[in-house]
């Protein structure tokens, strides 16, 4: 948790413009205490073992009561059936409700009833379903994020209390009062003394008297404790902000040297001074057309030729090719001709006729969601086919996800005359048996092609895109 990056008030407060009242701000988040709704008297009890086991050991988590010191229920375990899992898991988390309703009560409920009680008109109070429990009338929410943080500017003491549903650590509350320059008194978790310094940018308590007795100290302080919401304000604002969470996040992010060395220059760019008019270009791997628009913008007089073999999305790159000029072709490109099973994958764009590959980095899109099957061919029988002289082909690109290698075997007597192939390669294995950079590197010299230049993706670290120039 953190707060906000935005622009605070950071003017002195004058504690005679405050409000000489205890406010909080919050929900009452747990319907178990309310008197027309039945409690499931079945779900009491690991709830209340663990209330009595942390009276005792503050430290011992619902968890380890659950499973370890009475056994309630038996833990998932990894060979578990997936509606086993599903079983264990619910009733886990039914038995613990009734442990996170108590320690809403232990931790948030308890206090607001408290202080209204004792403070009356003097408290005021913000949030949901306080009427329905305890029949404690609140305020209007705020309508915007500046009303609630001026709200804490504004309260002379403002209450902080964790809620129940979380046995540890701070909330948001914590930093949104302090970043707001208002005073905060909470109660007491044992992580906040790793983010303030107690007693002197925030005051905590830990019962009813205490809080009590602090709110009518520091309302009769007003000096103090207006100098004790400027020092959490301070921290707050030079340690607690998000933007110091993602500093923190990307300080502990090591990455190793870059596999290869880039080019500083766009790959279109190169390929236009090197090429400048292109009389044939074919596109293996089009997707929805966004290379075959990339190459009608950059080549007009070009002949372009865009192939994709997956049935929907070759419907939207039929669409975009009669758009922008060029001839849609549904076929996958590879060693063979006839017909092959594609696996189709959670990312449409990754589709390759290659398996899954096992702790891939890219496997929240490689991951296969289905399969289609697809006619396959190769470059050089499409040619002869499709009566296209091999000889006019100067640009082959290949985006075939991991089948480049298998594409070019398919392509040998076409790789003679090319001038130019513009090719994704891998430095990590991306799909089952997919060849890496280097052996693609190695295959086009052989054919008599050097590599002009590397052009990263946003995962430079994982793959790119390579230009082989004919020498």
């Amino acid at each position: 948790m953190a707060a906000v990056n935005r622009r605070y008030n950071t003017e002195s407060i004058d504690p005679k413009s405050q409000k000489p009242i205890v406010s909080f701000v919050g929900g009452q988040n747990t319907q178990y205490f309310r008197a027309n709704v039945p409690v499931p008297s079945g779900n009491l009890l690991a709830g209340t073992l663990a209330q009595a086991a942390q009276a005792d050991m503050p430290d011992v988590s619902f968890y380890d009561v659950y499973h370890e010191l009475y056994g309630v229920g038996e833990p998932v375990q990894p060979d578990d059936d997936q509606a086993t899992q599903v079983s264990k898991t619910l009733a886990y988390f039914t038995n613990k409700l009734f442990f996170n309703a108590a320690r809403c009560l232990r931790q948030r409920d308890r206090f607001v009833i408290y202080a209204k009680r004792v403070f009356g008109d003097q408290f005021f109070l913000a949030g949901r379903g306080w009427q329905e429990a305890y029949g404690i009338s609140t305020a209007e929410p705020f309508g915007t994020s500046d009303s609630y943080l001026n709200h804490f500017r504004e309260s002379a003491i403002n209450l902080n209390l964790v809620n129940g549903n979380a046995e540890t650590g701070l909330n948001m509350r914590h930093f949104e009062i302090t970043a707001a320059g208002g005073f905060m008194l909470c109660y007491h978790q044992a992580e906040l003394e790793n983010h303030f310094e107690v007693g002197k940018e925030c005051v905590v308590f830990r019962s009813e008297n205490e809080l009590v007795e602090k709110i009518r100290y520091y309302l009769s302080h007003p000096e103090e404790r207006v100098a004790i919401a400027r020092a959490g304000q301070l921290r707050t604002l030079s340690d607690h902000l998000y933007s110091h969470r993602l500093a923190t996040v990307l300080a502990g992010v090591t990455l190793g040297p870059l596999p290869v060395e880039y080019s500083k220059t766009e790959a279109m760019d190169d390929m236009k001074a090197l090429l400048p008019e292109p009389r044939v270009i074919l596109d293996c791997g089009a997707n929805v057309g966004q290379s075959a628009a990339s190459f009608r913008r950059a080549f007009p007089q070009a002949d372009i030729y865009s192939f994709e073999p997956v049935r929907a999305v070759f419907q939207q790159l039929q669409s975009k090719c009669e758009e922008v000029g060029v001839h849609a072709v549904r076929k996958a490109v590879g060693d063979r001709d006839g017909q092959a099973t594609i696996h189709l994958t959670a990312s449409p764009e990754a589709s390759s006729l290659l398996g899954f590959q096992e702790g891939n980095p890219c496997a929240k899109w490689t991951k296969e969601v289905g399969e289609e099957v697809v006619d396959i061919c190769t470059l050089d029988r499409w040619c002869r086919d499709s009566e296209v002289d091999p000889h006019r082909v100067d640009l082959l690109k290949l985006d075939v996800q991991g089948g480049e290698l298998k594409a070019l075997h398919g392509a040998k007597a076409l790789l003679r005359s090319v001038r130019m192939v513009y090719l994704e390669v891998s430095f990590v294995p991306m799909y089952k048996d997919s060849p890496l950079h280097a052996e693609i590197d190695s295959f086009m010299g052989e054919c008599g092609f050097r590599q002009h230049g590397i052009y990263p993706s946003d995962q430079p670290h994982h793959w790119g895109d390579a230009l082989f120039v004919k020498t």
